[in-house]
């Protein structure tokens, strides 16, 4: 087609058309599914004792927020009480496709993403150095 339409369909009397067609087009999956999908991906960061108790994390390198979350974990995964995995989102900042794509081509994922966290600062924004697109290719054996 010749047009894009961003957002919601509604029809002339109120109707969510988009919403409809969601419903009777997409398969909603169950947490059963999302867990299943997410144990098979290799980007997650994963720190934390194999048998403690599974969390799943989704966090940008950019936010006040998740390091909040990420600082308040610390005693927890390094007591064994807690099993994280972090899925790097980039959706916040400039930065943002940089610093979670240097956090995911690290050879330690965990320290990369330890680095960024404990030197986070909203104003610097100090973590992991920002890498390019053909960087992280080269890092990932596709460049």
């Amino acid at each position: 087609g010749d047009y894009a339409i961003n957002g919601e369909l509604v029809d002339k009397d109120g109707s969510n058309l988009t919403l409809q067609y969601q419903e009777q087009n997409f398969r909603r999956a169950s947490p059963a599914d999302m867990v299943a999908l997410l144990e098979k991906d290799g980007t997650l960061v994963d720190e934390g004792q194999a048998k403690a108790p599974l969390i799943y994390v989704y966090a940008d390198a950019n936010c006040s927020f998740c390091n909040g979350f990420w600082t308040g974990l610390r005693p927890y995964v390094q007591s064994g009480k807690v099993h994280v995995r972090w899925a790097m989102l980039a959706f916040l900042k400039d930065s943002r496709a940089g610093r979670a794509a240097a956090i995911l081509a690290a050879k330690d994922k965990v320290a990369a993403l330890a680095q960024d966290e404990t030197k986070f600062d909203k104003a610097k924004e100090l973590g992991v150095k920002v890498i390019n697109e053909s960087e992280f290719r080269q890092m990932i054996g596709e460049g």
